[in-house]
């Protein structure tokens, strides 16, 4: 336990003290007594004239003199959560964390493979970058043939597996432009990405 957990007292009893509860700072178990008395409308009296000494050692011994402390520290019946705001709270935190993870997911680092922009060609014949130069009819061809939904040159998994940013990384300048020699060409495909 750190030094600053040490230091916090509860407001009520006296034990250690791990935060701020309803309005005052106090230990676990007169937050449970707090929470679990203060919305009764009928506490036990006192049996010794309202003069007990509230500590962790008699703090159990008489509930109304605890809960008196309780309410002279500054705790506060309003800040107890009923059931439907203790439900919506969990859904909430629920929510926030789903939220975080998929971001996290979303951030995770890219395998080595996107990273360096490998791209998978073993269907590309070589000749296609001869056969593309040639003649601007061969260029709309090919252009056709990439675009089709057909496997022709590049081998690249389905998009559902791989986010839309991801899909820059398998279709990039570089890779163009070892398919299409002509600047022209790679510039127009990009265009459509």
């Amino acid at each position: 336990m750190d030094k600053r957990r040490r230091t916090k007292r509860c407001s009520v009893c006296g034990d250690a003290a791990v935060g701020f509860n309803f309005g005052a700072v106090a230990c676990e178990s007169c937050k449970a007594f707090f929470r679990r008395t203060a919305t009764k409308s009928r506490v036990a009296p006192c049996l010794f004239n309202e003069q007990c000494k509230v500590d962790v050692a008699t703090r159990r011994f008489c509930s109304h003199c605890r809960l008196r402390k309780c309410f002279s520290v500054g705790m506060k019946t309003s800040l107890i959560l009923d059931e439907k705001a203790k439900h919506e709270r969990r859904e909430k935190i629920k929510r926030n964390r789903q939220k975080r993870s998929t971001t996290e997911i979303a951030m995770a680092p890219l395998d080595q493979d996107e990273k360096s922009g490998t791209v998978f060609t073993q269907n590309v014949p070589d000749s296609s970058a001869e056969l593309v130069a040639s003649s601007p009819e061969s260029m709309d061809e090919a252009l056709d043939r990439v675009l089709s939904p057909e496997p022709q040159g590049v081998a690249v998994p389905p998009v559902a597996t791989y986010p839309s940013d991801q899909w820059r990384t398998f279709l990039d300048a570089s890779t163009v432009g070892r398919i299409y020699p002509e600047p022209c060409c790679s510039q127009l495909i990009l265009l459509f990405l």
